[in-house]
């Protein structure tokens, strides 16, 4: 096989804000993955699932929205241990873990995680609001 490395998954961490801010935008697990044109393995820590356990019990007016959500995070996502009260240190953590086993992408529109992810070489997937749209900070193609 010389140089070449088979990818053996692609890994999608998620990030509470960007779960939280897209609840009836879009399906953020569709719309990934076509971004990516790959069905990659979801990944929701148990920190991410508590803020927006906390947020379902603080914003009743999008409760039922919230419910929703958590219930396809527990059905599409992998669930993580947490190691951190924080949830971007649990996020950059597991990230930097699974690229022993392939490709991680972060999606998260924390700019400061953002930055973070990039320093070590994390890509990210983000919403632009003025697109109405995801976007990467990469070049992707399978």
């Amino acid at each position: 096989m010389g140089d070449l490395e088979v990818i053996k998954n692609i890994y999608v961490v998620l990030d509470t804000n960007f779960l939280f801010m897209h609840l009836r935008k879009f399906d953020v697990f569709e719309e990934i993955s076509s971004l990516i044109n790959y069905k990659p393995e979801f990944i929701c820590l148990e920190s991410v699932l508590n803020e927006l356990e906390k947020l379902e019990r603080k914003n009743r007016k999008n409760d039922n929205e919230i419910k929703k959500r958590i219930g396809l995070i527990k059905e599409k996502c992998e669930l993580q241990k947490s190691n951190y009260f924080s949830a971007d240190k649990d996020i950059l953590e597991i990230a930097l873990n699974l690229t022993e086993k392939g490709i991680v992408i972060v999606a998260t529109n924390d700019r400061e995680l953002r930055r973070k992810l990039r320093q070590i070489g994390i890509k990210s997937i983000y919403y632009r609001e003025s697109e109405n749209s995801l976007e990467t900070d990469f070049e992707f193609w399978l």
